[in-house]
């Protein structure tokens, strides 16, 4: 290698070096970046936005794009699901409004889980269990961010990082009896008391055969205290004094082998920015299609 050739590469090098240092030093508080004038989604390409009776609902998802726009800025991938919620639950609450009356949007007992379920099976002509495996992905993304926006909105006053409220958020656990003497709906009331709100004891399932004497029962939305499966099995071996008669003399009670997934927290760890933003597209493209 001649020296002219050594020289040009080792200033090469020196400029390669010199721009890393510059791009190591850029930094979010260096830089001031206009969230008003960055857009996720394109919305003026929506039919149903261009009516003039929907100027106002546009003006609002644009209002909410800044804060949208702000979280992916500050890397806050929570922030940024809730943020993305807001957008959806004004846009799904438009839709409920016209398919099935204003009234029905401020119905107490009318949650936004449900309002998804109807959604789903008015624009898709399914139930969710049906739709595709691209169409099922997004539905439970919208559900992921549901929860997501549940966490950053009720807060926490025990100290608990966000990420370990969403990990409890997901968490579900299976407990597998055997030798019991007892009904479902017995069953479902004495491990209620792991939940978080008694009320949710629907959400309990049941699988195994009672009459023989078995079941597998899966408890989601836990106790703080109860994310620990060896915390219940321990609870429910230290009261048998007082559950044999509900559960049977000769029950056995013990964690099953197989735990559920746990999906909401599978999905945060993912931090997909990308399949939010696909998600909110396809919402609108179906919302396009109806209103």
């Amino acid at each position: 290698m001649d020296d002219l050739t050594k020289q040009i590469l080792e200033q090469i090098n020196l400029n390669l070096n010199q721009i890393a240092i510059y791009i190591d030093k850029i930094t979010k508080e260096e830089i001031s970046i206009d969230s008003a004038q960055i857009y996720l989604v394109d919305y003026s390409i929506y039919k149903f936005l261009k009516k003039s009776e929907n100027q106002g609902l546009k003006d609002t998802l644009l209002q909410q794009n800044k804060q949208i726009v702000q979280e992916i800025i500050n890397n806050d991938f929570a922030r940024f699901c809730s943020s993305i919620y807001v957008n959806i639950e004004t846009l799904l609450n438009k839709f409920i409004a016209v398919k099935e009356g204003i009234e029905k949007v401020y119905k107490f007992d009318y949650y936004k889980k449900s309002k998804l379920y109807t959604f789903i099976q008015i624009t898709c002509g399914v139930e969710p269990k049906d739709l595709s495996e691209e169409e099922k992905n997004y539905y439970y993304t919208i559900r992921h961010i549901m929860d997501i926006r549940d966490v950053i909105f009720h807060g926490e006053y025990t100290g608990k990082s966000i990420e370990k409220r969403i990990e409890a958020k997901g968490k579900s656990i299976n407990i597998y009896l055997k030798q019991l003497e007892c009904k479902e709906e017995k069953l479902i009331k004495i491990f209620s008391r792991y939940l978080i709100n008694s009320q949710l004891k629907d959400k309990i399932t049941v699988r195994g055969n009672l009459n023989k004497g078995y079941a597998y029962v899966t408890i989601p939305n836990l106790k703080s205290e109860y994310i620990d499966i060896n915390n219940v099995v321990t609870d429910l071996k230290n009261n048998l004094n007082t559950l044999y008669h509900q559960l049977g003399k000769n029950v056995l009670i013990n964690s099953d082998n197989r735990q559920p997934e746990n999906y909401l927290n599978i999905f945060f760890q993912a931090q997909d920015y990308l399949l939010v933003k696909n998600t909110l597209e396809w919402f609108l493209n179906k919302l396009d299609q109806h209103l």
